[in-house]
């Protein structure tokens, strides 16, 4: 078995700064309540268009579909709470 002991990794290890100031850029991107708010509005949106367009027939009424349009009603509605909390949270301080 060879081993190149001079030459370089193919990866680079990223150093603990790097690590932490990514971390905190998405954390800051996940505590944005106007990002929050808008995903869980579009996600309420999805879910109420796709029974909408079972119901008229446009699309086929599938089991897959029908728990998409839920889990996308439920998903935003839950965004939604979660963006109007930190909403409220960082206008009190």
């Amino acid at each position: 078995m060879k081993t190149n002991i001079g030459s370089k990794p193919a990866f680079r290890l990223r150093s603990s700064e790097s690590i932490r100031r990514s971390a905190q850029r998405e954390g800051k991107l996940m505590n944005s309540p106007r990002l929050l708010l808008s995903l869980g509005l579009i996600l309420l949106f999805s879910g109420w268009i796709i029974p909408l367009l079972m119901v008229m027939h446009v699309i086929p009424s599938t089991f897959t579909l029908n728990f998409l349009g839920w889990m996308f009603s439920v998903g935003g509605l839950f965004l939604g709470f979660v963006g109007a909390a930190i909403w409220v949270k960082t206008k009190k301080e």
